[in-house]
Order: C-alpha cells, then sequence, then structure tokens
C-alpha cells in the first residue's frame, strides 16, 4: 500500500510541474520516492509502482487530451507507462552499481529519445520541459537541447536518493 501510495505521489509531483509554473521546482526532487521504491523492492513489485508511476504522471501531465477522446487517453497513458515500467526495471539493476548517477540519468534520456522517436513520435512531458519558465537554466538547452535539463534532472534526484 505504502508502494502504491509513493508512486502516485511521485508521479504527480512530476506531472504537476508541467501544469502549473509555480510547481516546476517540484521536479527537483519528485523522483525521490520512486527511486527509494525501486531499490527497496523485487522485481514484480517494482513492474507495478512503475505502471502507477507512469499513470498518475502522464494523467497529470496530459489530462487535456481527455477533452478529446477519453479513450485516446487511455490508450495513450497506458503505452507511455510502459516506458516508466522500462525505467524502473533497469534502474533497480543500475541503482545498486557505482556511477549510478550517470547511468541512471542517461537511462531516462535514452528512454525519453526513444519516446520521441519510435513508433508514434510522442515527445509531449519529457522532464526537461517543465523548466520552460527557467531562464538561466534553459540557456543550457539552446546548447545541447532540453535532453540536457532532463538529463541534470534525473541526475540532481539521484544525488539526493
Amino acid at each position: 500500500m505504502i508502494n502504491l501510495l509513493l508512486s502516485a505521489t511521485a508521479g504527480i509531483f512530476t506531472g504537476l510541474s508541467f501544469n502549473f509554473s509555480l510547481c516546476a521546482f517540484l521536479v527537483w526532487f519528485s523522483l525521490l520516492p520512486f527511486l527509494y521504491i525501486i531499490n527497496k523492492n523485487n522485481s514484480r513489485q517494482v513492474l507495478f509502482s512503475g505502471f502507477i508511476f507512469g499513470l498518475a504522471y502522464y494523467l497529470t501531465a496530459i489530462f487535456w487530451i481527455g477533452n478529446v477522446t477519453k479513450l485516446g487517453l487511455g490508450l495513450l497513458i497506458c503505452y507511455l507507462c510502459l516506458y516508466t515500467i522500462i525505467f524502473s526495471q533497469i534502474a533497480r539493476y543500475f541503482l545498486r552499481k557505482s556511477f549510478a548517477i550517470i547511468t541512471i540519468a542517461s537511462l531516462w534520456v535514452l528512454l525519453e529519445f526513444i519516446k520521441e522517436n519510435i513508433w508514434c513520435g510522442f515527445g509531449w512531458a519529457n522532464l526537461g520541459y517543465s523548466q520552460y519558465k527557467n531562464l538561466y537554466l534553459i540557456q543550457a538547452a539552446d546548447l545541447f537541447g532540453v535532453k540536457l535539463i532532463s538529463f541534470l534532472i534525473v541526475m540532481v534526484n539521484v544525488v539526493m536518493w
């Protein structure tokens, strides 16, 4: 039960950072509960937690698609949850290794890249986009792209974890 609550909280906080510019700071520590669950549980529990995190994250971030099509929103969120499930399973392995700071952040960015370029090309709700109001930080995105911002966000979360 606590895993469900932590996963949903992490997903909601991460999703809120996209819809309310005053909540953009939440993304800098919103992955902490999710990383805790990934580290402390077995593979089956991590799989379910990855689904719950993805469900809460994407439902909070792109809820407005439901105004167009509720079935489409449901199918899209189920598809996007596959990426958080894959992340949780692979990150479970890398959290116990040295250089977890770099590998976990790289894994997240790799999955964002795949999500943008494979099959449907869905580039919305990447972590870096939540920082669009942070003028100093997004200057780096001009040089290295929004993936650098996503990398930094995940890296900060792993360091705090």
